[in-house]
């Protein structure tokens, strides 16, 4: 997608399609620089020795049947402030080969609550999929006031129904 959106753009330039200030003025740059650096600080957690640890720790502390809704929720919440694709699957897929074997689980269920936790999320204005959303509002007044609604409304509501998509899993 970046790549054929780099190229329209140039093509865009060529044409002079539009006056390249007032549309470089419309770009939510909060948004897109608040992405880049939670999505940093993800992957800098990754290279610490986080997922190390988190695999070991969910293997040794969460009860057995507690394990998918614990990866759904941990999805969940990782994606809140991240990208799913970009971050939450690299960051937690290396994980579960031990969690499964540590606990008996089958890895395709565990790779499937993680997805289903961190697409339901994917609604928050911090991760890639809501600032999308945000990056496409009109005006700033818009913008603003589909910000809360999609952290205190649809948030909660994807949540939700992702935790009883596991528990029913």
């Amino acid at each position: 997608v970046s790549f054929i959106a780099v190229i329209f753009a140039i093509i865009a330039l060529g044409l002079n399609l539009a006056d390249q200030k007032s549309l470089i003025a419309k770009v939510p740059w909060n948004t897109l620089v608040m992405i880049g650096g939670v999505g940093m600080l993800v992957q800098v957690a990754v290279k610490a020795g986080t997922v190390d640890m988190l695999a070991s720790w969910v293997s040794s502390s969460i009860p057995v049947i507690c394990v998918p809704l614990f990866l759904c929720l941990l999805g969940c919440f990782m994606s809140f402030f991240s990208s799913t694709i970009g971050v939450v699957t690299p960051a937690l897929f290396p994980t579960i080969p031990a969690i499964s074997a540590a606990t008996g689980w089958s890895p395709m269920v565990l790779f499937t609550v993680i997805v289903i936790g961190a697409q339901a999320s994917a609604i928050s204005p911090f991760s890639s999929n809501g600032s999308i959303i945000l990056g496409t509002c009109s005006s700033e007044q818009d913008r603003n006031s589909l910000f809360g609604r999609m952290i205190f409304e649809a948030v909660p509501k994807c949540f939700c129904s992702a935790a009883i998509a596991c528990i029913v899993l």
